[in-house]
C-alpha cells in the first residue's frame, strides 16, 4: 500500500522488500524533470561560450554530455532490482568496511558539494524575486532567501520518496511552460547571423574543457537507485532508463541550449540580469519563482540521497537526522560562497572539475562492475554487513575497487586544466584537459585488472544469493 505523501518516510539506508514498493517509472520522469530545471545548467550553457566554441560545437558538447542520463538511468534500475540506494550497492565495489570511506563517504561529500551549488543558485534567484518586491539586497535579506530555501529543501527531503512524487508531478506542467516560454523569448534576441565565437589559441582544448563542465551534471546523479529502490524488482530496466534518462536530459539539454543562445546575446557573468534582459518584465519574476523551485527540487533530491549515504557510512542516526545534518553543513558552505567567495562563477568552475575527477572514476568502476553482474546486486547480502557475508571481502575491504577509484582520481586531478589550476598532465598534453577521460579510463582498467582474482574467490558466494 503507498503511504501517503504528508507521512514522514522512516525507511533508511536499508532493503525494500517488494510488498512494500510502490514507485513507478514514470514517478522517476516527474522527478528528474522537475528537479533539473535550474539556473546552474543556463549559467554551464553561457560558461562554455567562452573558450572558443562554435554554435555547432555547443550544441554537440551538450548533448553528447548529458547522453551520460541514461547511463544514470541503468544506475537507477540497479536500484529497483536490489531495492537498496547506490551507498549501499557501492559496498560490492569497496567491500562492507572500505564502503564506508570510498564509496558512502565519497558520496557525502559529493552530496554536499551539490547541494550547496543548488542553494547558491536558488539564493541568487529568490533575491531577484526579493528586488521585485521592494527588499533591499543586503546582507539580512541574503540571510532570510537564503534560510528559506533551506528550511524548504530540508523540509520537504525529510518528509521522503512519496512527497518528492507528489511535488514532482504538480510542478512538472508550470515548469514545462516556463520552460518553453523561456526558449521562445531568448530565441528572439539571437542573431545567429552575426555570432562569432570567442578568439582562443587552441579550439581543441576549449572544446574538452566544455565537455568536462558539461559531463559533470549528469555524474552528479549517480546515485539514481537511491529513488528507484521504490519501484518493483519485477519492473523492467528499460522503462525506468527512458525515465531517468529522459527525465533528465530534457531540461539539461534545453536549458544549456538556452545559456549558450542567451550568452550571444547579452552579459551572461550575472546569469539572472543577463536573463532578465531576454524576457518581458512578467515573465521574469515567472522565470525566477520556477527556477528557485527547481533549485529546491534538486536540493530535496540531494539531500535525500546524501542522508542515505551518511547512514551508509556508519554513522548512527536516522534519516531525518542525516537530512538536517546535510542541510545545515550545506548552509554553512553556501553561507561562505554567498559572504565571502570573490567570484562564484571561479568557484563553481572549479567545483565541477573536480566533482567530474571524484565521480567518473566512481562512475566508471560502478559500470564496470554492473555490467559484469548484468546488474544484478542481492539487496538483502548487502544490506548485512556481517562478516564472511559474499560481499565482505578481504577484512571488509574490495582492495580491487578501492586502488582504482584512487589511482583514477589522483590521474584525473593531475589532468586537470581550469581557471586556477593546471595539472602536470595537463601542462604536458599543451593544457588540454582529460581529466574525465583520463580518470575513467585508468579507474576502469585497475578495476578490471585487479579484481579478477578476487570475483573467482568470491564467486561461489555470490552464485548461491544474487536473484535469478
Amino acid at each position: 500500500m503507498k503511504e501517503s505523501a504528508a507521512a514522514i518516510e522512516v525507511q533508511g539506508a536499508s532493503f525494500i522488500p517488494d510488498e512494500q514498493r510502490s514507485g513507478r517509472p514514470r514517478d522517476l520522469f516527474f522527478m528528474f524533470l522537475s528537479a533539473n530545471v535550474t539556473q546552474l545548467y543556463v549559467v554551464i550553457g553561457a560558461t562554455i561560450m567562452v573558450f572558443g566554441l562554435s554554435m555547432w560545437q555547443a550544441v554537440v558538447v551538450i548533448l553528447v554530455a548529458n547522453s551520460l542520463m541514461f547511463l544514470m538511468g541503468w544506475f537507477a534500475s540497479i536500484g529497483a532490482a536490489s531495492g537498496v540506494p547506490t551507498s549501499i550497492i557501492t559496498r560490492a565495489l569497496f567491500g562492507m568496511r572500505g564502503n564506508k570511506v570510498f564509496g558512502a563517504g565519497v558520496v557525502v561529500v559529493l552530496s554536499t558539494l551539490v547541494t550547496i551549488v543548488n542553494l547558491v543558485i536558488g539564493t541568487q534567484g529568490g533575491l531577484v524575486v526579493a528586488e521585485r518586491l521592494g527588499m533591499a539586497p543586503d546582507v539580512a535579506t541574503t540571510a532570510i532567501v537564503c534560510g528559506i530555501i533551506v528550511l524548504a529543501s530540508t523540509g520537504l527531503a525529510i518528509y521522503g520518496y512519496n512527497m518528492m512524487v507528489k511535488t514532482s508531478g504538480v510542478l512538472t506542467v508550470i515548469i514545462a511552460a516556463a520552460f518553453v516560454l523561456l526558449g521562445f523569448f531568448v530565441f528572439q534576441k539571437v542573431d545567429l547571423a552575426s555570432f562569432q565565437p570567442v578568439p582562443t589559441e587552441n579550439p581543441v582544448i576549449g572544446f574538452i574543457v566544455a565537455l568536462t563542465l558539461c559531463i559533470a551534471m549528469p555524474l552528479s546523479w549517480g546515485s539514481a537507485a537511491d529513488f528507484a529502490r521504490h519501484i518493483p524488482s519485477t519492473t523492467r530496466r528499460k522503462p525506468i532508463v527512458l525515465a531517468v534518462g529522459l527525465g533528465g536530459m530534457i531540461p539539461l539539454v534545453g536549458l544549456e541550449l538556452v545559456g549558450v543562445l542567451a550568452a550571444t546575446a547579452t552579459d551572461m557573468s550575472e546569469p539572472v540580469t543577463g536573463l532578465m534582459n531576454l524576457v518581458p518584465d512578467w515573465f521574469g519574476t515567472v522565470l525566477v519563482v520556477v527556477i528557485v523551485i527547481g533549485s529546491i527540487m534538486n536540493t530535496v533530491m540531494t539531500i535525500y540521497g546524501g542522508s542515505l549515504a551518511v547512514q551508509a557510512a556508519g554513522v548512527p542516526v536516522s534519516r531525518v537526522v542525516a537530512v538536517t545534518g546535510l542541510g545545515l553543513t550545506a548552509a554553512i558552505g553556501t553561507a561562505y560562497v554567498l559572504f565571502f567567495a570573490d567570484s562564484f562563477l571561479n568557484i563553481l568552475q572549479l567545483g565541477l572539475t573536480c566533482l567530474g575527477s571524484v565521480a567518473m572514476p566512481l562512475t566508471a568502476i560502478y559500470l564496470v562492475d554492473s555490467v559484469r553482474r548484468k546488474g544484478r546486486y542481492d539487496g538483502v547480502a548487502l544490506s548485512d554487513p556481517s562478516q564472511g557475508g559474499p560481499y565482505w571481502h578481504r577484512g571488509g575491504f574490495r582492495l580491487s575497487g578501492i586502488c582504482a577509484l584512487l589511482g583514477g582520481s589522483v590521474v584525473a586531478l593531475l589532468s586537470l586544466n581550469g581557471a586556477s589550476y593546471q595539472g602536470p598532465i595537463a601542462a604536458l598534453l599543451g593544457g588540454i584537459d582529460m581529466s574525465i577521460v583520463l580518470g575513467g579510463t585508468v579507474a576502469a582498467v585497475l578495476f578490471v585488472a585487479l579484481s579478477r582474482q578476487e570475483e573467482r574467490a568470491t564467486s561461489n558466494k555470490l552464485t548461491e544469493r544474487t536473484p535469478q
